[in-house]
């Protein structure tokens, strides 16, 4: 599992195509393209960090904007919510 500063970074820098393995990618462009709710993001949240509690990813929901118009922010925004650094 990669170091959580270097995936943030890469977040940061945009790079983050590289960090993450397709179905990944995949599972989040359904969960958007179709608003999916908190739950449902959840479960992907939980699966590319299993260390996130469901109580953490729920405050963290509350500054998201995962429905920005924008898909490449709204990425970002589910990662940083997903990596508990919102």
């Amino acid at each position: 599992m990669k170091n959580i500063r270097k995936i943030v970074k890469e977040i940061m820098t945009e790079s983050i195509q590289t960090s993450l393995p397709k179905e990944y990618y995949d599972w989040f462009d359904n969960l958007w393209d179709n608003n999916a709710d908190m739950y449902e993001w959840y479960e992907l949240a939980h699966t590319i960090n299993p260390d996130l509690s469901f109580r953490e990813w729920e405050h963290a929901w509350q500054y998201l904007n995962i429905d920005n118009p924008v898909k490449n922010q709204a990425r970002k925004e589910f990662m940083m919510g997903a990596l508990g650094r919102y």
